[in-house]
């Protein structure tokens, strides 16, 4: 699945211009059938690696639709409080009514597979969590949600040129002031690909699941 993201397809400058309109009017029209015919909800999973575009995808969609009928919700690792509930539950607590749209922005696999890649989950125990997960998928597509799931995705060479260039970044910002300096670029970034690319393959009944370039 990764390996299609990285062959390079690109939209030049000329034809995006062009098309934007069409997509906007297109997404707006979808948005107000969803509405009118209040039949499900829908919900659009966002995630990938940092620097990939994730919040600007995030921002543009909010700036395009009607922000009337969508609840955005940014649900990266979890706090200490939700780590008191059951690992689903900040996600059921957020999910949209039928007819409306909500945006996740962070996956429920970004905390198994962050805590396999650090060593504190072990094999058994990842699989356990992603069984979980794809148990929570099914209930929601057996619910009539249509779950959208989108990775955002960096090939290693410009993952890691913007990778440097916000390292530089975060120099120049940090040159003046008393903070800590940033951690240099992970380098667990190919286990945690490993880890992630099979399950990202796999999508509920009713679901799609996407890698975003």
């Amino acid at each position: 699945m990764f390996e299609s993201a990285e062959l390079g397809h690109e939209v030049d400058k000329a034809t995006w211009k062009k098309e934007q309109p069409v997509l906007r009017e297109d997404l707006l029209a979808a948005q107000f059938e969803l509405l009118e015919k209040n039949a499900f909800p829908v919900v659009i999973l966002v995630a990938g690696v940092d620097g990939s575009g994730r919040g600007e995808t995030v921002n543009l969609l909010n700036a395009w639709m009607d922000p009337r009928t969508i609840e955005t919700h940014g649900l990266e690792l979890p706090s200490g409080e939700e780590q008191r509930f059951p690992p689903m539950w900040r996600y059921w607590r957020v999910l949209p009514p039928r007819g409306k749209i909500g945006i996740l922005f962070g996956s429920w696999y970004t905390a198994p597979i962050l805590g396999r890649v650090e060593g504190k989950l072990k094999s058994g125990a990842l699989e356990s969590s992603i069984g979980e997960i794809n148990r929570f998928e099914r209930m929601l597509a057996d619910e009539g949600v249509l779950l959208l799931k989108f990775w955002f995705h960096l090939g290693p060479r410009l993952g890691a040129l913007r990778a440097v260039r916000r390292f530089r970044g975060d120099l120049r910002a940090r040159a003046s002031a008393d903070e800590p300096w940033p951690r240099p670029m992970d380098r667990r970034r190919g286990k945690r690909r490993a880890l992630s690319e099979p399950h990202g393959r796999k999508g509920p009944a009713r679901g799609r699941a996407t890698a975003a370039r």
